[in-house]
């Protein structure tokens, strides 16, 4: 027997390495349940993984969704809360967006204007704070005429600290949207 064997022997033992620790153990053939729940929940995720992708995201709507996915009780990267947070919103909505292309301007005396792309004509919200555990109000935010991009303004930002940024949507036709949690430096 060699120490260091890995792979399976005659469909009988399993040889394997795990952190410098060798060991083996019995072959057990994988299951693959093809049930009804089984075959629409990997329906469910392949959809929020296809959503996940076919967005055009910028480097702080990535990091608004692992920040979004680093508050929560178990570890996870924010494309995996992406997939949790869409599986949980379908169930009770006609479908789900994404809040995406997320900039800031006019960043300066402790305020800036955040603007964000939303793929639906909806009424836009914003709420934000100085932890982004405690984030403030929903507010109204303003549609750029003809298009789909909304910019909201935060007047109360403290200069030289972060202000943590959500979105949300409001839209009668069922659809909700998913949105990280932006972090915006407060310049002077």
């Amino acid at each position: 027997m060699s120490m260091d064997a890995r792979g399976q022997l005659g469909k009988t033992l399993v040889f394997l390495g795990w952190k410098g620790i060798k060991s083996a153990r019995s072959y057990v053939v994988p299951a693959n349940p093809r049930s009804t729940g089984q075959v629409a929940q990997r329906g469910l995720l392949s959809a929020a993984v296809a959503l996940y992708h076919s967005v055009a995201k910028v480097a702080a709507d990535i990091a608004a969704l692992n920040l979004a996915a680093s508050l929560q009780s178990m570890p996870m990267s924010g494309f995996n809360w992406f997939c949790k947070q869409y599986i949980a919103l379908i169930a009770t909505a006609d479908a789900v967006t994404v809040v995406y292309g997320q900039s800031v301007i006019e960043n300066e005396s402790g305020g800036f204007k955040m603007h964000v792309h939303v793929p639906i004509a909806t009424n836009c919200l914003m709420r934000h704070g100085q932890n982004p555990r405690v984030l403030g109000a929903w507010e109204l935010m303003q549609r750029t005429p003809d298009t789909q991009d909304f910019s909201g303004t935060v007047i109360d930002a403290v200069i030289g600290d972060y202000t943590y940024c959500e979105v949300s949507i409001q839209d009668p036709a069922g659809t909700v949207a998913i949105s990280g949690i932006y972090k915006v430096l407060s310049l002077e």
